[in-house]
């Protein structure tokens, strides 16, 4: 048995891609990814072969770059078609993002069994563009799986690693308790100087800030440890006590299946997704949101000191939310419907 795995422009797309190849490998499968040329995803995907193919990203805003759209779609059906056809996977299997349309228009065209998932409570542009050809449109959230094609919900994939098993020190003193600051795989400009800035309100806390790459502008010292960035999360929350967050659907599902009392405090621009994400789970009491906007150091330090305060009910209401299984349970259905059980 043989897959493909794409997705790609953030690691909320790449992430889950691998939670899954995870699980199919552990059931015998060999794959491959295709990604495109130049992203994060080749840095991302270790251990599995892969594919670069051209990729341009829609700018929501008037732009010339996006008369280059169609021309790279072509080149890129051109290219993933030729890979599936050398490769001659058994399925193909998406997380979206912009390099994936052409893998999946190639995949339906060449007849292969087509499986998506969708993170967030609205679906993306890919998703909703190739939803039509996938034999299975796996959901985060139940409300989605309804608005989808043959949609079905399992919860965002995790991966093993992601997840606490019981809390464990992994080098640093919990003499202190410890606020795992993250803005993203890109990091979060104004997230990053409000924490900075909020050092001094947080001097009870140790602070483990993620900033992106290029981004960070202190050295670490004093409780603070800035990361350009993070290969094995699992080792952060672990250590964390409470977090904040940007609201991408993965980042918060990793956080809550990980036992993390969250602040999210989803992007400002884009499609709203972030922002639909973090109303759904606070709404459950999962966790607690503030727009940015409204996020100030002050604030910042008091949300941080409420997570702390109220962690208990954070964690309950989390179990009912967390499906921890949902890698498996895609991993099985893919399995079941190519008919290779």
């Amino acid at each position: 048995m043989k897959g493909v795995f794409t997705g790609g422009g953030t690691a909320g797309h790449i992430t889950p891609n691998i939670a899954v190849y995870e699980q199919m490998q552990k059931r015998g499968c060999e794959a491959v990814y295709i990604g495109s040329k130049g992203g994060m995803e080749a840095e991302l995907v270790r251990g599995i072969p892969f594919y670069g193919i051209p990729c341009e990203r829609l700018r929501r805003s008037l732009s010339l770059s996006n008369l280059r759209i169609p021309f790279a779609v072509m080149r890129g059906v051109r290219e993933a078609r030729e890979i599936l056809e050398r490769e001659k996977p058994d399925f193909v299997f998406s997380k979206g993002g912009f390099v994936a349309f052409p893998v999946c228009v190639a995949a339906s065209m060449l007849k292969i069994p087509l499986f998506l998932h969708e993170s967030d409570l609205t679906a993306g542009l890919v998703n909703r563009l190739t939803a039509r050809y996938a034999r299975l449109c796996f959901t985060a959230f139940r409300e989605t799986a309804e608005r989808l094609p043959r949609g079905v919900w399992v919860g965002t994939p995790i991966r093993e690693s992601a997840t606490v098993q019981g809390r464990k020190r992994r080098g640093f003193s919990k003499r202190k308790p410890t606020v795992l600051v993250m803005g993203g795989s890109s990091g979060a400009a104004r997230l990053n100087a409000l924490t900075v800035s909020a050092l001094p309100l947080l001097e009870d806390f140790r602070v483990l800030h993620i900033t992106g790459r290029g981004k960070g502008s202190l050295r670490a010292g004093r409780g603070y440890y800035p990361y350009e960035f993070v290969q094995d999360m699992g080792a952060l929350y672990a250590e964390a006590d409470v977090a904040v967050s940007r609201a991408g659907s993965n980042a918060l599902a990793e956080l809550m299946c990980a036992g993390v009392p969250t602040l999210a405090v989803p992007l400002p621009s884009g499609r709203g997704d972030q922002k639909q994400n973090a109303a759904y789970y606070a709404a459950l009491g999962a966790i607690r949101t503030v727009p940015e906007e409204e996020l100030t150091e002050k604030k910042l330090a008091e949300e941080v000191r409420l997570l702390k305060d109220g962690a208990a009910d954070f964690r309950r209401a989390m179990q009912d939310v967390c499906r921890l299984k949902s890698a498996a349970r895609i991993a099985d259905e893919i399995i079941r419907e190519i008919g290779c059980l």
